[in-house]
């Protein structure tokens, strides 16, 4: 996390996945209204960054600047992505299940596990530097 612009660039990255999980879930269980859908797919960009970022944040970024002076972004990513996938899947799954499978529940869940885990890879994946 040496470089102060990756946090902002994983939160853009997150929050554009988040929203094109969320909507082509949405599109596929309702197609015949995609016309009349196309406002709230721009409308729902700043709600889906916020709840992205709040996610990340206390999902994982709390956590990662506890430990990141006392282990390299290796180290982190193995001894703490395999529980915190475990325990964010049970909660979504148990959200889901009290939810009785309603449907903007379950797109909502299966969402914030999708980008939760990709985010995970996109902070601790290591930087290449390039020399040209």
């Amino acid at each position: 996390m040496e470089n102060s612009n990756k946090i902002p660039k994983l939160l853009l990255k997150a929050s554009v996945l988040s929203a094109i999980i969320f909507w082509v879930q949405i599109l596929f269980e309702d197609y015949s209204t995609v016309i009349g859908i196309i406002p709230y797919v721009f409308l729902s960009i700043i709600p889906i960054f916020i709840i992205c970022s709040l996610t990340i944040f206390f999902c994982i970024l709390i956590l990662y600047y506890s430990v990141r002076n006392k282990m390299s972004n290796n180290e982190f990513f193995r001894r703490f992505f395999p529980y915190n996938a475990i325990v964010i899947f049970c909660i979504c799954a148990y959200s889901i299940i009290i939810s009785k499978f309603q449907i903007f529940v379950c797109i909502f869940f299966i969402t914030a596990f999708f980008t939760l885990i990709q985010a995970w890879v996109w902070l601790c994946k290591p930087e290449i530097n390039k020399k040209t």
